[in-house]
Parts: C-alpha cells; structure tokens; sequence
C-alpha cells in the first residue's frame, strides 16, 4: 500500500490483524471415527500463507438415528429420536472414552492437541479467542477426531457420529 513496508511480525497485533489479512472460515468433515476428515475448501487457498488461528469447534451429527431422551412409568415406554445427519444439540459422549483429536499442520503435530495421551476432549469442544500465530506458511493441514456419543440413551450402546471442525482463521 503507498510505500508501506511489509509488515514484521512486531506489528501484528489483535488490533491490527483484521486489518493485514484475509478472515476465512475453513471447514472439514467426516466420521468421528479416526480417519482423515474431508475439507470442504481449496487447501490452495491457505498454501504458502502465514494463518492465525482465531476459534476451533467441534459440532456433532447424528449417523443414524440417535434416541436421546428416554423415561418409563414401568408400564409404558416414551423415547425422543434424533434422526440421520440431523446436529446433535443434545450431545452424550462417554466419559471414559471421550475424543481423541489430531491436528496435523505441515506434517507436525500441532502443539494445542500434541501432548493427549489418551482420549479426553468433549465432542463438541469450542476453543474461541485463540489469536495463535503458526510459525511456518502452511502446505498441509489434516484432522483426525476419534469420538463415540451414545446412539441410544436407553441401552447405552455407543456409535461415532459425523462431525464438522469449524476453524476461524486470519490469512496473511
């Protein structure tokens, strides 16, 4: 712009972010079930690019139907059912199971998700006001998400859904 230089990396601030990038919203999607999630946007459009990362989320889907509410009176039976790709608002993941997530930029590990040792992240996790920097332009950026919610509230049989990760993002 007009004789500006480029801008160090001193300059960048939460302020002035908005102002030097470009602010994507990038999309993957698949099974929660530990294979490589689909993106739902051209990875050349982040390539070469420095990105700050503003917000992760995580939003569930049903994969069949999902019985989420259940009561008895002994007598009679009411059971409320999710049904197939409908959002799981309502969520039941299993404590003791819960997500395993991997996040892999260039090949690495990214460092927020880097040191689970075992599954332990909700399945509908939402990280927000992030502002991270990564340190290197991107040339590749994956996602795994390993999860199970309970398809029916009633036996407690368990079931990986579908799921989206949302990433809001600053392109520089």
């Amino acid at each position: 712009m007009f004789g500006c230089k480029e801008n160090s990396e001193a300059e960048l601030s939460i302020f002035s972010i908005p102002l030097k990038s470009q602010y994507k919203v990038l999309l993957w999607h698949g099974r929660a079930d530990g294979t490589l999630l689909t993106p739902g946007f051209n990875l050349q459009e982040i390539t070469e690019k420095n990105i700050i990362i503003k917000s992760i989320k995580f939003y569930p889907y049903a994969f069949g139907p999902f019985i989420d509410f259940f009561v008895t009176d002994g007598v009679t039976d009411w059971e409320e059912t999710i049904p197939t790709l409908a959002r799981l608002d309502r969520l039941f993941d299993n404590f003791n199971t819960s997500t395993l997530v991997k996040c892999t930029l260039n090949g690495a590990q990214f460092p927020a998700f880097v040191n689970q040792a075992i599954p332990g992240y909700p399945m509908d996790l939402e990280l927000d006001n992030i502002f991270y920097k990564y340190p290197e332009k991107v040339s590749s950026w994956t996602w795994t998400i390993e999860g199970e919610a309970f398809n029916d509230i009633n036996s407690a049989a368990l079931d990986n859904p579908l799921i989206k990760v949302v990433v809001e993002c600053y392109i520089i």
